[in-house]
Order: structure tokens, then sequence, then C-alpha cells
């Protein structure tokens, strides 16, 4: 039987049986391909077929980086914006509207005023969250650690030394 098996080997050593397991995609994907399959059919039939474009390569630029084929976007710029997109998100709409009417008041440009908003908005959710979001999460989780450890000592440390 040994024997048998040392035929079957291809050339990486892997039994076929083994390298049938190693090349295909896990079962539950195929059915996760199929809904988003549907949603994009579903976005292009119910809403417009431009919309389903968009939806088409939404989803293929998402499965590109959940895959690991665009390393390149894990870099620079858009890792900044990804640290501050929270913040950025809660911010944006007031500072947006208080900067675009201020700057037409002043009779600048609505387009100047959107770029202006825009680097407002980033520059903003930027110290925020570098001076008070990271921070406070960091003493936050500091404290956290600290009483989960005190708590595992008096659970465990007094109850150890008087058994003894």
């Amino acid at each position: 039987m040994v024997e048998q098996r040392a035929v079957l080997r291809d050339r990486r050593g892997c039994l076929p049986h083994q390298e049938s397991r190693q090349h295909s995609a896990h079962p539950s994907v195929y059915g996760e391909l199929l809904i988003m399959a549907a949603a994009i059919v579903v976005t292009a039939v119910c809403l417009s077929p431009a919309k389903g474009v968009v939806a088409a390569f939404s989803a293929a630029v998402f499965y590109a980086v959940a895959t690991g084929r665009l390393r390149w976007i894990a870099r620079g710029p858009l890792v900044l914006l990804g640290t501050i997109s929270y913040t950025l998100y809660l911010i944006h709409q007031n500072v947006g509207y208080i900067v675009i009417r201020t700057a037409a008041k002043l009779g600048i440009g609505t387009n100047a005023g959107i770029v202006l908003a825009i680097g407002l908005a980033i520059a903003l959710a930027a110290a925020i969250t570098f001076t008070i979001e990271r921070p406070a999460r960091n003493w936050i989780r500091a404290r956290y650690r600290a009483m989960r450890s005190a708590q595992r000592f008096r659970t465990v440390g007094p109850t150890a030394s008087a058994a003894r």
C-alpha cells in the first residue's frame, strides 16, 4: 500500500486527492460570490445599468483588496485616510457646510470652497484622531489591562498561596 501511494505522488510530492483540496476554493466562497453576483444583477436591473457597472467594479476592487492582489493600496495617503475615516465621517458634513457657506459669503468660488472644506475636514479629522482618540484609546486599554491583571491576581494569587 505504501508503495502504491509513492507511485501516485506528483512532482511536488502531493497525492492526487490532496492536490484537488489544496487548489479548490472553500465551498462557502462560491456561495458568497453567487450572492455578490446576485446583488450586482439586482442593482443593474432595479436601479440602472450604470449603477450595476459601478457595483460590479466596486465588488471587483473589494475582492482584489481582500485577496491581496492590490497590495499597493495599503500604502501612504490611503492608510492615513483609513486611519482617520471614522472621525472624518463624523465631522465632514458640518465642516463642509460651514466652510462652503463661509467661502461663498467671502466671494470664493464653490469649487474652491469644496477643496478648502475637504482639506480642513481631513486636517481636523487627523488632529482629532491623533490627539484625542488614540491617546484616549491607549489610556482605556491600559486601565483595562491593569484591571484584568489585578482581577487575575486576586483570583489566583491569594487562593494559591493560602492553599500551600
